[in-house]
């Protein structure tokens, strides 16, 4: 996630989301980023990702979804902090496979990056 420094205010990425609908079992949402320039050198961001799906015995979802703010203090280095939630699951009832995978996440995120 690297941050060009700018000295107008506007948007910039993609905040669009896109559905799939392939049968009454399965559902996902396409991954959706977005970014929005605040201030010089300030950038507010965000993604969602959500996925529903049942084959068969099995049944699962993901939900992934975050939010933040960077900091460019030069043109190739950034700062943020942020938020992202994540929770993953999975179960099956099969006849010799029952069971159940439960994981989840979530919390602040402090990060740097930086581009050459």
């Amino acid at each position: 996630m690297a941050s060009q420094p700018s000295t107008a205010g506007g948007a910039s990425g993609s905040a669009g989301v896109g559905a799939a609908r392939a049968s009454p079992n399965k559902y996902a949402i396409e991954p959706s980023r977005g970014s929005f320039r605040v201030a010089d050198n300030w950038r507010l961001n965000g993604f969602a990702q959500l996925l529903k799906l049942k084959i068969g015995d099995y049944d699962g979802e993901l939900i992934n979804y975050g939010v933040g703010a960077e900091w460019a203090f030069t043109h190739e280095m950034i700062a943020g902090l942020g938020y992202d939630y994540y929770k993953y699951n999975l179960s099956s009832q099969k006849d010799r496979a029952k069971g159940e995978f439960d994981y989840r996440f979530d919390g602040p995120k402090l990060y740097f990056g930086w581009t050459f």
